[in-house]
């Protein structure tokens, strides 16, 4: 609810209806973006464009609004064929601040991940950015390209651009992967060594480890993770995921999409990663804590500031009573 602060005040007046056109204008963007997911299986028609356009056109206007505006920028892709769109979220603040660099996943726009974490990352005082590549929304409808697996020719562009901003601290650059993209984020890490942590937030791997780990055969899965370290063959990425760390893994208890995979990748990593279940007693069990981005901050977000060494600053706690 927007409450007035002073009622005698012409400048909270002002203030509260800036906030309001602010939630309209994504209530309209979340609406359009939503009437668009139904026409994902037949791309022929246009009103997957025209429903897109509009769902960006609100969102536009809701952050120009906000206390320092979101700024549009393209960015060349590594073999310059490519515009990655990204969007730049200040803080406000003139020191250098850690930063966290925000993807989506195989059918969610980067205006999303706004309000699944971006806005609580700015609450605390860091910096955030937003970008898509191939197969992505604005990407697939604007350029024609589907999904690459390099996808650090995507992410490395977007480090290139934090690097000039004087209010980046470059030791503190994150990397969260949402939905499907906590398989993308991860495979970007294993060749751009300029990122702090990474988060993988519902995470999916290979079939083969998804299959041994249900079966519980430890061995047999212990014995496939070192033949593929001793294997000159084996994808950077899936070596990055056994030896790098640090990573935050969260996984979701109902899970539609990656059930036990998130698991799979904790178990390859050890005691490097750190591993949340989140579970449907805390509302939270829905894929990518759907209904409970609040809690999947407060979580992800305290690790982060404990990583980067910005705990105090940075982390947020509140106690949450529960009834047994």
């Amino acid at each position: 609810m927007l409450r007035f602060k002073n009622i005698n005040n012409v400048l909270s007046f002002y203030n509260i209806f800036i906030k309001l056109a602010t939630q309209v204008y994504s209530q309209a963007k979340a609406i359009n973006s939503s009437a668009d997911f139904y026409f994902y299986g037949n791309w022929t028609d246009p009103r997957i464009n025209d429903i897109w356009a509009k769902h960006l056109d609100a969102f536009n206007a809701a952050i120009a609004l906000l206390p320092v505006p979101g700024k549009r920028i393209e960015l060349p892709f590594t073999d310059g064929k490519l515009r990655i769109p990204a969007i730049f979220y200040g803080s406000g603040k003139k020191e250098a601040r850690p930063t966290i660099i925000l993807g989506n996943g195989y059918d969610g726009g980067q205006e999303e991940m706004l309000h699944v974490m971006g806005k609580a990352i700015l609450e605390r005082g860091m910096n955030v950015i937003t970008y898509e590549g191939p197969g992505q929304p604005t990407v697939r409808r604007k350029q024609n390209l589907g999904f690459i697996h390099e996808w650090e020719k995507v992410v490395t562009p977007v480090v290139d651009y934090l690097l000039t901003h004087p209010e980046v601290d470059p030791k503190s650059i994150g990397l969260l992967g949402y939905s499907f993209g906590g398989m993308l984020a991860p495979r970007a890490a294993a060749f751009e060594h300029r990122l702090a942590p990474v988060f993988a937030v519902d995470d999916c791997q290979e079939a083969p480890f998804r299959r041994l780990f249900e079966s519980h055969d430890a061995t047999t899965l212990d014995s496939m993770t070192r033949q593929l370290l001793q294997n000159p063959l084996t994808p950077a990425s899936m070596r990055w995921a056994i030896q790098q760390a640090p990573v935050f893994v969260g996984s979701a208890e109902d899970d539609i999409f990656f059930s036990g995979q998130a698991k799979l990748l904790v178990d390859s990593l050890g005691s490097k990663a750190t591993f949340k279940s989140f579970g449907n007693f805390d509302g939270a069990g829905e894929h990518c804590q759907a209904g409970a981005s609040v809690f999947l901050s407060q979580t992800a977000l305290n690790w982060f500031a404990e990583i980067v060494g910005s705990h105090k600053e940075y982390s947020r706690h509140f106690e949450v009573e529960r009834e047994l």
